[in-house]
């Protein structure tokens, strides 16, 4: 039995009397080492003292030297847990983690919806549209009402991509899952995969079991391109990042050439609504 100061806790730890639980053969030999650990209700703190208390490596009694492949947690009460430390053979270990990521993407289309046209190509009356006829100039505004602009929706082009890793269960701890999880939702802040900074939005990961020492992880993004020069009306050089959020401020005012009263853009804003972070946090390289 061990006492270890975990953030300020005194947190114990012992071998369970169920401990030892060992597979062998010439290609997967493992062993199950179960301890009891109290004193915390933090399961950072448990892998911590675990991972202390836990020797890097065990020798079986037929010789055969295996490594710490992972810890695994089950709270069984309040400041009580179960760990078991998972060891495997080390080379076995070192392939899985070496092992080439699989690489997945899907291009596709989904739903906009936008109240400014890339050009209007005629306007129409009841009287016609020659050039004697005058029609009221909404500078590429779609569905222009009284009571504003109704816009229309429109399929626009995405970009989802995933890879793949297999990764060791040791790595795989309580941290490690919060770190992805605060990650979750942001863009990148320096490149990415060939992608510009701001261009690319992390959704998330999920993982199995793949076998008895590591996992199957895939990290899913999606892309979106920064722009650059874009026109709303009679605004120009606008720039909009993949991340950020362009919006319209439509005015009343009057068309000089057909005497009415029409709303055209005023002003075009473009928002920050997304925060950004560094994607090598990851542990998939850049």
């Amino acid at each position: 039995m061990s006492i270890w100061n975990i953030n300020g806790q005194a947190v114990t730890v012992f071998e369970a009397q169920e401990s030892r639980d060992a597979s062998v053969d010439a290609d997967s030999s493992s062993i199950d080492v179960v301890y009891i650990v109290t004193g915390t209700d933090s399961e950072g703190s448990v892998f911590a003292a675990v991972n202390f208390e836990a020797p890097a490596a065990w020798q079986l009694s037929s010789g055969v030297t295996l490594v710490k492949a992972g810890i695994s947690s089950t709270r069984v009460t309040d400041y009580w847990y179960k760990a078991t430390v998972r060891y495997g053979i080390a080379a076995k270990i070192e392939r899985q983690e070496d092992s080439p990521p699989i690489f997945s993407f899907e291009i596709g289309t989904t739903t906009a919806h936008i109240t400014q046209s890339l050009e209007t190509v005629k306007r129409y009356n009841k009287f016609g549209n020659s050039d004697e006829v005058i029609v009221e100039d909404f500078e590429g505004a779609i569905g222009v009402t009284n009571d504003g602009i109704d816009g229309c929706d429109i399929l626009v082009p995405t970009l989802d991509f995933s890879e793949t890793r297999y990764i060791p269960r040791y790595k795989i701890t309580g941290a490690w899952k919060k770190n992805l999880a605060r990650m979750a939702g942001k863009w990148n802040n320096a490149p990415f995969k060939g992608f510009q900074p701001n261009e690319v939005q992390f959704l998330g990961a999920s993982g199995s079991q793949r076998g008895a020492e590591d996992l199957e992880i895939s990290f899913k993004f999606k892309a979106e391109e920064n722009i650059e020069n874009l026109t709303v009306g009679k605004i120009t050089g606008i720039s909009k990042k993949g991340n950020e959020y362009l919006w319209v401020r439509y005015n009343e005012e009057l068309d000089p050439k057909s005497k009415t009263i029409v709303r055209r853009p005023r002003s075009a804003h473009v928002e920050r609504v997304h925060l950004t972070t560094n994607f090598a946090l990851i542990g998939i390289g850049t």
